[in-house]
Protein backbone atom coordinates (compact mmCIF):
# COMPACT_ATOMS: atom_id res chain seq x y z
CA UNK A 1 0.00 0.00 0.00
CA UNK A 2 2.87 2.17 1.11
CA UNK A 3 5.47 1.30 -1.98
CA UNK A 4 3.78 3.26 -4.80
CA UNK A 5 2.55 6.14 -3.45
CA UNK A 6 5.42 8.77 -3.96
CA UNK A 7 9.12 8.56 -4.31
CA UNK A 8 11.84 11.05 -4.19
CA UNK A 9 12.21 11.38 -8.24
CA UNK A 10 7.84 11.50 -8.17
CA UNK A 11 6.96 13.15 -4.86
CA UNK A 12 3.36 14.06 -5.72
CA UNK A 13 1.38 11.83 -3.56
CA UNK A 14 -0.71 8.94 -6.08
CA UNK A 15 1.16 10.35 -9.40
CA UNK A 16 1.82 6.89 -10.57
CA UNK A 17 -2.09 5.74 -9.51
CA UNK A 18 -2.93 8.79 -11.52
CA UNK A 19 -1.60 8.68 -14.59
CA UNK A 20 -2.69 4.96 -15.44
CA UNK A 21 -5.97 6.25 -14.44
CA UNK A 22 -6.16 8.90 -17.04
CA UNK A 23 -4.93 6.48 -19.97
CA UNK A 24 -7.91 4.29 -19.17
CA UNK A 25 -6.04 1.69 -17.41
CA UNK A 26 -5.93 -0.43 -14.07
CA UNK A 27 -3.31 -1.03 -11.43
CA UNK A 28 -3.21 -3.12 -8.68
CA UNK A 29 -1.05 -4.95 -6.21
CA UNK A 30 -1.20 -8.43 -4.44
CA UNK A 31 0.35 -10.30 -1.53
CA UNK A 32 0.91 -13.81 -0.50
CA UNK A 33 2.55 -15.55 1.73
CA UNK A 34 6.09 -15.23 0.04
CA UNK A 35 5.85 -12.27 -2.51
CA UNK A 36 4.04 -9.12 -3.54
CA UNK A 37 3.21 -8.60 -7.26
CA UNK A 38 2.74 -5.07 -8.53
CA UNK A 39 1.41 -4.63 -11.87
CA UNK A 40 -0.70 -2.10 -14.03
CA UNK A 41 -2.05 -2.48 -17.96
CA UNK A 42 -2.46 0.31 -20.34
CA UNK A 43 -5.19 0.09 -23.31
CA UNK A 44 -3.43 -0.65 -26.46
CA UNK A 45 -4.17 2.49 -27.52
CA UNK A 46 -2.49 4.06 -25.11
CA UNK A 47 0.72 3.43 -26.88
CA UNK A 48 -0.09 6.02 -29.73
CA UNK A 49 -0.40 8.53 -26.98
CA UNK A 50 3.14 10.33 -27.11
CA UNK A 51 5.60 8.88 -24.37
CA UNK A 52 2.13 7.64 -21.72
CA UNK A 53 3.56 4.08 -21.71
CA UNK A 54 7.37 5.22 -20.91
CA UNK A 55 6.33 8.23 -18.39
CA UNK A 56 4.14 5.16 -16.58
CA UNK A 57 7.36 3.14 -16.57
CA UNK A 58 9.40 5.93 -15.30
CA UNK A 59 7.38 6.54 -12.52
CA UNK A 60 6.33 2.72 -11.55
CA UNK A 61 9.82 2.00 -11.28
CA UNK A 62 10.97 5.18 -9.44
CA UNK A 63 8.64 3.47 -6.73
CA UNK A 64 11.35 0.18 -6.27
CA UNK A 65 14.64 2.45 -5.70
CA UNK A 66 13.87 5.29 -3.64
CA UNK A 67 9.99 5.38 -2.18
CA UNK A 68 9.17 8.04 0.21
CA UNK A 69 6.93 6.32 2.95
CA UNK A 70 5.95 9.82 3.67
CA UNK A 71 4.04 9.33 7.23
CA UNK A 72 0.93 11.45 6.65
CA UNK A 73 0.05 8.74 3.99
CA UNK A 74 0.02 6.12 6.27
CA UNK A 75 -2.99 6.97 8.06
CA UNK A 76 -5.09 6.92 4.84
CA UNK A 77 -3.77 3.69 3.64
CA UNK A 78 -4.50 2.26 7.11
CA UNK A 79 -7.98 3.19 6.52
CA UNK A 80 -7.92 0.92 3.11
CA UNK A 81 -6.25 -1.94 4.88
CA UNK A 82 -8.87 -2.08 6.89
CA UNK A 83 -11.41 -1.79 4.88
CA UNK A 84 -9.99 -4.82 2.76
CA UNK A 85 -9.77 -6.82 5.74
CA UNK A 86 -13.68 -6.11 6.38
CA UNK A 87 -14.33 -7.38 3.00
CA UNK A 88 -12.59 -10.16 3.51
CA UNK A 89 -14.35 -11.22 6.61
CA UNK A 90 -17.41 -11.62 4.84
CA UNK A 91 -15.78 -13.74 1.58
CA UNK A 92 -16.21 -17.60 2.08
CA UNK A 93 -13.02 -18.45 -0.05
CA UNK A 94 -10.89 -15.77 2.47
CA UNK A 95 -12.51 -17.06 5.59
CA UNK A 96 -11.55 -20.96 4.38
CA UNK A 97 -7.94 -19.72 4.12
CA UNK A 98 -7.88 -18.44 7.54
CA UNK A 99 -9.11 -21.80 8.29
CA UNK A 100 -5.66 -23.61 7.24
CA UNK A 101 -3.83 -20.99 8.89
CA UNK A 102 -5.35 -21.45 12.02
CA UNK A 103 -4.99 -25.32 11.51
CA UNK A 104 -1.12 -24.61 10.54
CA UNK A 105 1.94 -25.68 12.81
CA UNK A 106 2.04 -22.45 15.45
CA UNK A 107 5.70 -21.97 14.77
CA UNK A 108 5.71 -21.54 11.02
CA UNK A 109 5.36 -18.35 9.47
CA UNK A 110 2.51 -19.52 7.77
CA UNK A 111 -0.09 -19.22 10.86
CA UNK A 112 0.11 -15.77 11.16
CA UNK A 113 -2.25 -13.32 10.59
CA UNK A 114 -1.38 -12.08 7.04
CA UNK A 115 -3.06 -9.05 6.63
CA UNK A 116 -3.99 -5.89 8.59
CA UNK A 117 -6.56 -4.06 9.79
CA UNK A 118 -7.44 -0.68 12.08
CA UNK A 119 -6.51 -1.62 15.30
CA UNK A 120 -3.06 -3.72 15.02
CA UNK A 121 -1.88 -0.89 12.16
CA UNK A 122 -2.51 1.99 14.75
CA UNK A 123 -1.23 0.22 17.60
CA UNK A 124 1.91 -0.10 15.63
CA UNK A 125 1.70 3.72 14.77
CA UNK A 126 2.26 4.23 18.37
CA UNK A 127 4.58 1.67 19.15
CA UNK A 128 7.00 2.49 16.09
CA UNK A 129 8.58 5.07 13.72
CA UNK A 130 6.85 3.34 11.00
CA UNK A 131 8.60 5.21 8.42
CA UNK A 132 11.86 3.74 9.48
CA UNK A 133 10.13 0.57 10.24
CA UNK A 134 9.36 0.38 6.13
CA UNK A 135 12.76 1.82 4.85
CA UNK A 136 14.15 -0.89 6.69
CA UNK A 137 11.81 -3.64 5.82
CA UNK A 138 12.64 -2.10 1.90
CA UNK A 139 16.18 -2.10 1.94
CA UNK A 140 16.31 -5.89 3.27
CA UNK A 141 13.70 -7.32 0.83
CA UNK A 142 13.16 -4.89 -2.16
CA UNK A 143 16.34 -6.09 -4.18
CA UNK A 144 16.88 -6.62 -7.46
CA UNK A 145 18.09 -10.38 -7.14
CA UNK A 146 14.58 -11.11 -5.16
CA UNK A 147 12.56 -9.38 -7.82
CA UNK A 148 11.27 -10.36 -11.91
CA UNK A 149 9.95 -8.10 -14.18
CA UNK A 150 7.69 -8.63 -16.49
CA UNK A 151 6.67 -6.28 -20.14
CA UNK A 152 4.21 -6.90 -22.22
CA UNK A 153 3.16 -5.39 -24.87
CA UNK A 154 2.25 -4.70 -29.23
CA UNK A 155 5.32 -2.50 -29.35
CA UNK A 156 8.91 -4.14 -30.57
CA UNK A 157 11.10 -6.88 -28.70
CA UNK A 158 13.97 -4.43 -29.06
CA UNK A 159 11.59 -1.39 -27.44
CA UNK A 160 10.59 -3.42 -24.45
CA UNK A 161 14.04 -4.64 -23.60
CA UNK A 162 15.09 -1.11 -24.12
CA UNK A 163 12.27 -0.17 -21.77
CA UNK A 164 13.42 -2.94 -18.95
CA UNK A 165 17.17 -1.39 -19.11
CA UNK A 166 16.08 2.51 -19.22
CA UNK A 167 13.98 2.16 -16.13
CA UNK A 168 14.88 -0.55 -13.85
CA UNK A 169 18.87 -1.50 -14.18
CA UNK A 170 19.43 0.91 -11.78
CA UNK A 171 17.61 -0.73 -8.91
CA UNK A 172 20.54 -1.95 -6.85
CA UNK A 173 21.29 -5.79 -5.76
CA UNK A 174 22.63 -7.16 -2.15
CA UNK A 175 25.70 -8.25 -2.77
CA UNK A 176 27.94 -10.61 -0.19
CA UNK A 177 31.86 -9.76 0.32
CA UNK A 178 33.82 -13.30 0.91
CA UNK A 179 37.64 -14.18 0.74
CA UNK A 180 37.39 -15.11 -2.87
CA UNK A 181 35.53 -11.87 -4.22
CA UNK A 182 32.20 -10.24 -3.80
CA UNK A 183 29.12 -12.02 -5.46
CA UNK A 184 25.75 -11.41 -5.72
CA UNK A 185 23.23 -12.99 -2.71
CA UNK A 186 20.12 -15.45 -4.05
CA UNK A 187 20.52 -14.82 -7.53
CA UNK A 188 19.62 -17.86 -8.77
CA UNK A 189 17.63 -21.11 -7.35
CA UNK A 190 19.17 -24.33 -8.33
CA UNK A 191 16.92 -27.44 -8.30
CA UNK A 192 18.98 -30.61 -7.23
CA UNK A 193 15.88 -32.95 -8.59
CA UNK A 194 13.74 -33.23 -11.62
CA UNK A 195 10.83 -30.39 -11.48
CA UNK A 196 8.02 -33.58 -11.19
CA UNK A 197 9.87 -34.54 -7.99
CA UNK A 198 9.96 -31.32 -6.62
CA UNK A 199 8.32 -30.69 -3.01
CA UNK A 200 7.79 -27.07 -1.78
CA UNK A 201 7.16 -28.38 1.46
CA UNK A 202 10.20 -30.44 1.71
CA UNK A 203 12.21 -28.67 -0.78
CA UNK A 204 11.41 -25.30 0.03
CA UNK A 205 9.20 -24.30 2.77
CA UNK A 206 11.39 -26.53 5.30
CA UNK A 207 14.51 -25.33 4.71
CA UNK A 208 13.31 -21.51 4.41
CA UNK A 209 11.11 -21.87 7.53
CA UNK A 210 12.39 -25.08 9.85
CA UNK A 211 9.12 -26.41 10.27
CA UNK A 212 6.60 -27.90 8.58
CA UNK A 213 3.70 -26.16 7.73
CA UNK A 214 1.38 -28.65 9.07
CA UNK A 215 2.06 -31.62 11.54
CA UNK A 216 -0.16 -34.42 12.00
CA UNK A 217 -1.80 -33.26 14.79
CA UNK A 218 -2.76 -30.23 12.66
CA UNK A 219 -3.80 -32.03 9.61
CA UNK A 220 -6.09 -34.51 11.91
CA UNK A 221 -8.30 -31.42 12.25
CA UNK A 222 -9.52 -30.67 8.77
CA UNK A 223 -11.17 -32.31 6.42
CA UNK A 224 -11.67 -31.85 2.75
CA UNK A 225 -14.80 -32.58 0.97
CA UNK A 226 -13.94 -33.38 -2.75
CA UNK A 227 -16.69 -31.75 -4.93
CA UNK A 228 -17.47 -32.61 -9.00
CA UNK A 229 -17.17 -28.56 -9.74
CA UNK A 230 -14.30 -26.94 -8.55
CA UNK A 231 -15.09 -23.63 -8.57
CA UNK A 232 -18.14 -24.52 -6.18
CA UNK A 233 -15.38 -26.77 -3.50
CA UNK A 234 -16.27 -26.91 0.08
CA UNK A 235 -13.75 -26.99 2.38
CA UNK A 236 -14.99 -28.39 6.02
CA UNK A 237 -12.27 -27.25 8.90
CA UNK A 238 -12.06 -27.48 12.36
CA UNK A 239 -11.65 -24.04 14.30
CA UNK A 240 -9.86 -25.17 17.41
CA UNK A 241 -9.66 -22.22 20.11
CA UNK A 242 -6.13 -23.39 21.15
CA UNK A 243 -3.79 -25.38 19.12
CA UNK A 244 -1.94 -26.68 22.04
CA UNK A 245 -4.96 -28.73 23.40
Amino acid sequence: HMLCVSSKEHPSPDKYRTMVQQAGGLLNAVTNSERTCYYFSLPITASDQGNTFENILDIFSSNFREPLFNTEDSAREIYAIDNEHSNNKNARNRVSFYGYKLLANPENAFSRFSTGNFETLTESTKKYNIQSKLQAFFKKNYTSEKMTLVIRGPQSLNYLKKAAVTYFSSIGATYERGIFGTKVVNKHIKLNKALSDFNINEDSWKGKYKTNVYTPNNTSRGVLIQMDDIRNGTARLGFPISLND
